[in-house]
């Protein structure tokens, strides 16, 4: 692959997909006021209906619920290196 060695570096952007699931997550649920209160379309992926978890540091499983401030996420995922790292490969980094 010609110009291969010519890369000095590689950057790496992640970000948080926070605002979608924050703000339209929860948007249809039988517990919204109409007319949000329905099953959603069916090409609208949100939360509603699914069993989804992360795993916290002690193992436990931690569910995405409703909250009532849409810019604090609960629980917050933590983002310094060992959070991230932890939160991929589900256990602490045994090289630190």
């Amino acid at each position: 692959m010609a110009g291969l060695n010519q890369i000095e570096h590689i950057v790496v952007l992640m970000l948080e997909n926070r605002s979608f699931d924050n703000i339209f997550g929860w948007l249809y649920d039988p517990m919204n006021q109409a007319p949000f209160n329905k099953e959603p379309p069916a090409n609208f992926d949100s939360l509603y209906g699914k069993k989804l978890a992360n795993l916290a540091p002690s193992g436990t499983a931690v569910s995405p619920a409703k909250g009532q401030i849409p810019t604090d996420p609960y629980p917050d995922p933590g983002e310094p290196y060992e959070d991230f790292y932890e939160q991929l490969w589900r256990g602490p980094d045994a090289s630190r």
